[in-house]
């Protein structure tokens, strides 16, 4: 079955045309630029089925659609659960965790998982506009997770509410020695120290075993930063997506 997932984020778009064990093409453009998917797709073989999960709002979510019907399909959004696919929602209102928050559970669950149907427990750490830390507990429990904002955010934002601080690229170097590196070594630092605090309270929970799987547009500056053994994932939730679709299928 070929299978066209689409993953719509706040920044870009990123997209995957999957078939059988593989995935046969991979794509994105800027999430703003949403209007020229049927241009891109304008070739594209019609899918068998096209899923995908959308946090980049309601406009890029409609020239999906459209950019969709093009190729003679209707999609399928997916939406947060309380249990799907292996995983299981400690969250208050299952709803309301964000869509590909819990597609990046979904695909963390199934590389962790082996054949008699448990496996490792897990943080999965996306690396965006926003950066989430979520913990999975080795039977599929997803516990709970923090979200900052990313390093380039944090790193805006003291230029917009400082006087003094005005950005400039820096690099990330322990006891930086100037401002700019100083800024960008901060950020950085504070996205490793929330995630020694989430990996803090898996442990606490019995997961003495666990890995830390990392994805999303900043994860490959991210990952040099930790200082620890973590696994880049560039397509994680086109992965989940392909999950779903398949147990759906």
């Amino acid at each position: 079955m070929m299978i066209l997932a689409i993953d719509a984020g706040n920044s870009r778009i990123k997209w995957g045309i999957h078939h059988g064990s593989e995935w046969w093409s991979l794509g994105s453009l800027p999430s703003a630029d949403a209007a020229r998917l049927s241009v891109v797709w304008g070739n594209q073989t019609p899918p068998s089925k096209v899923i995908g999960c959308n946090v980049a709002g309601a406009d890029p979510g409609r020239d999906i659609v459209q950019a969709v019907a093009t190729l003679g399909c209707q999609i399928e959004w997916v939406s947060s659960r309380r249990e799907q696919c292996g995983v299981v929602s400690r969250y208050d209102d299952a709803e309301q965790l964000g869509a590909d928050r819990w597609i990046g559970l979904i695909a963390a669950r199934r590389r962790m998982q082996n054949f008699e149907g448990t496996g490792r427990g897990c943080i999965v750490l996306s690396a965006g506009t926003a950066v989430t830390i979520d913990a999975l507990t080795s039977t599929g429990e997803f516990l709970g997770g923090v979200i900052i904002p990313g390093p380039l955010v944090m790193a805006d934002s003291l230029e917009k509410n400082t006087a003094a601080l005005k950005r400039q690229a820096g690099k990330f170097r322990l006891l930086p020695t100037n401002t700019a590196d100083a800024i960008a070594t901060g950020a950085y630092l504070a996205v490793g120290g929330a995630l020694a605090r989430v990996e803090q309270a898996l442990r606490r929970s019995g997961e003495h075993d666990c890995e830390v799987l990392i994805t999303g547009g900043g994860a490959a500056d991210l990952q040099p930063t930790l200082e620890r053994n973590v696994t880049l994932i560039p397509n994680l939730v086109l992965e989940g997506l392909i999950v779903v679709a398949s147990q759906a299928g």
